[in-house]
């Protein structure tokens, strides 16, 4: 930030300048002749009022750019805080959405699982669950369980590798 002087100090000084280059136009004549011809025809007050008018121009020009260097700071304070502003305004909206996203989630999560089903997040797909306690094999048929009768002397002993017994069956 580049420094600021006050206006108030530019003014006393403009102020202070018109009040010297009044007297000095009205208290006598400015050059020696009518009309001037060059620099030597001026008179010690017409070379005075040259330098004051010579002053108060760069007096302006120096306000004008202490003006425009005011108007920089403040611009570069209003982007300052207007970043910060909008930071918060971002951090606050993604709390937001975070938090809605996991509520979305969770409700989501419970719907599924109410119907037995669940969302794989890696393979992106909905898969049915099977709860072991709940699924048992219902026989359609009026009758008993089949069932299988083998005579002892049609099992027979193939073979045996690392303490494993291999059966068989005759037919």
């Amino acid at each position: 930030m580049k420094p600021n002087i006050p206006n108030v100090v530019f003014i006393i000084i403009i102020a202070i300048s018109t009040g010297f280059l009044t007297f000095l136009t009205t208290k006598g004549r400015l050059t020696k002749r009518n009309p001037p011809k060059s620099w030597g025809n001026l008179t010690q007050s017409g070379k005075y009022v040259i330098y004051l008018l010579a002053f108060m121009a760069i007096i302006l020009i120096t306000q004008e750019l202490n003006n425009q260097n005011s108007n920089e700071n403040k611009n570069l304070l209003l982007k300052k805080e207007q970043e910060n502003r909008d930071s918060i305004i971002t951090s606050r909206v993604n709390i937001g959405v975070e938090s809605t996203s996991r509520r979305l989630f969770d409700n989501l999560s419970k719907a599924f699982s109410a119907q037995n089903l669940k969302f794989d997040t890696l393979k992106n797909i909905i898969e049915v669950v099977r709860d072991s306690l709940k699924t048992s094999v219902i026989n359609n048929y009026a009758q008993d369980d089949p069932m299988l009768f083998i005579d002892t002397n049609g099992v027979f002993l193939k073979e045996t590798k690392d303490l494993v017994n291999e059966y068989g069956l005759s037919t």
